[in-house]
């Protein structure tokens, strides 16, 4: 049965933003007053208010078994992902503390324009773009810039963090380039060490299972990161 709308129907990433707190006063209090009448934007949000998960804790000893990793995926809903999560979820040998001038810049360009990575993190509430740090249980939005003529592209999100390689976000479909696009659903980081974002677009994408093993040295040209350090106590 489809769901009711009182009008127009909102847009994904209109609803992303009011979920961020990201719209003006006035938008926002339009936008509440028509997801009062609209099963089917109400229905919207609630999947963009759902569609989090956390990245597994880091283990508390080297010799903490790696099966603890998997035990912080929360929600039902997310018991089929993790199930393919287990398969790519590889650790990086002997990897090295995460330094800025060893990541891939933030943006770079291409033929056409610029591809760029952005976060936005949210914490109590509180929406920070372009964050440095986090906390463990802060809320992660990534957002992706690339050149608007380009073709409907493929994108991954990888985070290395302690000697681990983890992929946040289940798989994606094919998103239209523009300027800071916010591409679907949202992970927490846990543990204490330094994170790089990675996003990585291209037509071709190399396995997650292949750049699990090879780490930050197996990241394509088409690769953009940016560094979280865990912000003090």
């Amino acid at each position: 049965m489809s769901l009711h709308c009182s009008g127009e129907p909102v847009s994904w990433l209109r609803l992303e933003r009011y979920h961020l707190g990201e719209l003006p006063e006035q938008e926002r209090v339009e936008l509440t007053a028509h997801l009062k009448g609209c099963e089917a934007c109400r229905a919207s949000l609630e999947a963009i208010e759902g569609d989090d998960r956390a990245l597994p804790p880091l283990p508390t000893t080297e010799s903490a078994p790696r099966e603890s990793w998997l035990g912080n995926l929360f929600g039902p809903r997310w018991a089929p992902v993790l199930a393919a999560a287990a398969a790519v979820l590889l650790a990086v040998v002997l990897a090295p503390e995460l330094e800025r001038g060893d990541l891939p810049p933030s943006r770079i360009t291409l033929k056409g324009g610029d591809l760029a990575i952005s976060l936005v993190r949210e914490r109590d509430g509180v929406v920070v773009e372009d964050p440095e740090a986090y906390r463990p249980g802060d809320r992660l939005q990534v957002r992706l810039t690339c050149p608007e003529k380009r073709e409907p592209t493929r994108w991954d999100v990888v985070v290395f963090q302690a000697g681990e390689t983890l992929f946040p976000l289940a798989d994606p479909q094919p998103l239209r380039c523009g300027n800071k696009v916010m591409l679907p659903g949202a992970f927490r980081l846990t543990g204490g060490a330094p994170a790089a974002v990675c996003l990585i677009v291209g037509e071709e994408l190399p396995a997650r299972a292949e750049l699990g093993g090879s780490g930050l040295a197996g990241l394509p040209r088409n690769a953009v990161c940016a560094l979280l350090a865990p912000a003090p106590r």
